[in-house]
C-alpha cells in the first residue's frame, strides 16, 4: 500500500488558469489510464496528452500514483454530489415511487463512466488508492436518512444496518455490470433491483417459503445470535425469499 504522503498533490491551483492546467492534466491521466492502462500511464505520457510540459505537471503533483489518486478523488466526488442530489429529488416521494428512482439513480451514476470505473475497480484499488469508500459511506448515510423519514410506511428496526446491505447490494450489481458479469439489461436491472429493494425495506410482495409455519417466518422469530448486523442481514434474506412477514 502506498503512503497516504505520496498520494497527496503538492498544492491546489488557485489562479483560473492554474486550474484549467490541472482539470486538463487529469482529464489526460483518466483518458491514459482508459486507452492504455496503469502501467502505461507516465508521468511523461501524461503530460504529453494533457499538452503541458513535465515540469508544469510536477509543480503540482508529485509522482503518478498522486495524479491517479486525484483522478479517482474527483471521479469519487462527482459520484457522491450525482447521489446526493438523486436522494434529495426522493424526499417527497412515497416508497414505491421513490425506491425505482433511487435503483436508476445508482445505475445511473455508475454508467456515467463505465470505462473509468473498471479501470479503478480493476487496476487501481490494489494500489492503496481506496477513495472509493466516501462514496459507499455516503450512500448508506442517504439511504438510512431516507428510511428513517419514512419507518411509519416500513418494518424497518434498524436503519442504518438495513441501509448499508441495500445500498451495498445495489453498488455491488452495479459493479458487476460495469465489469461484464452481470450481463442483464438495464430495464431487467432495474425490475429486479427494485423488487429486491422493497423486499429488503418490507414493502414488498413475499411468496410463500415450505418448512416455516404458515410458510413465513413471523417478527419476532428468534434468528439466532450475532448481534444486530446479523440480526438486520438475516431479516433482509428472508425477506428477499418472500418469507417474511412484516
Amino acid at each position: 500500500m502506498k503512503s497516504k504522503s505520496r498520494l497527496q498533490p503538492r498544492k491546489a491551483p488557485t489562479q483560473a488558469r492554474a486550474q484549467v492546467t490541472v482539470a486538463a492534466i487529469l482529464d489526460a491521466t483518466a483518458q491514459v489510464l482508459v486507452t492504455e492502462g496503469l502501467d502505461k500511464a507516465s508521468t511523461n505520457r501524461i503530460a504529453k496528452v494533457a499538452g503541458v510540459s513535465v515540469g508544469s505537471l510536477y509543480q503540482y503533483f508529485p509522482n503518478k500514483e498522486a495524479l491517479v489518486a486525484a483522478v479517482v478523488d474527483r471521479y469519487a466526488q462527482e459520484e457522491i454530489d450525482l447521489l446526493a442530489r438523486s436522494m434529495a429529488e426522493l424526499v417527497d416521494e412515497p416508497v414505491r415511487v421513490g425506491v425505482p428512482r433511487f435503483i436508476a439513480a445508482m445505475l445511473d451514476s455508475h454508467a456515467r463512466d463505465p470505462a473509468l470505473l473498471k479501470v479503478i475497480l480493476q487496476q487501481v484499488m490494489h494500489l492503496g488508492i481506496d477513495r472509493m469508500a466516501g462514496v459507499e459511506a455516503m450512500g448508506h448515510a442517504l439511504v438510512a436518512a431516507w428510511i428513517r423519514d419514512r419507518q411509519a410506511e416500513l418494518d424497518v428496526p434498524d436503519p442504518d444496518a438495513t441501509a448499508q446491505i441495500l445500498a451495498t447490494a445495489v453498488s455491488a450489481v452495479a459493479h458487476a455490470r460495469v465489469l461484464g458479469t452481470v450481463t442483464l439489461d438495464r430495464a431487467t436491472l432495474e425490475r429486479e433491483l427494485g423488487q429486491m429493494a422493497l423486499r429488503i425495506l418490507g414493502a414488498g410482495e413475499g411468496a410463500n417459503c415450505g418448512g416455516v409455519s404458515n410458510g413465513r417466518y413471523q417478527r419476532g422469530t428468534s434468528l439466532g445470535g450475532g448481534g444486530r448486523p446479523r440480526v438486520a442481514c438475516c431479516r433482509a434474506c428472508l425477506r428477499l425469499l418472500g418469507c417474511w412477514t412484516t
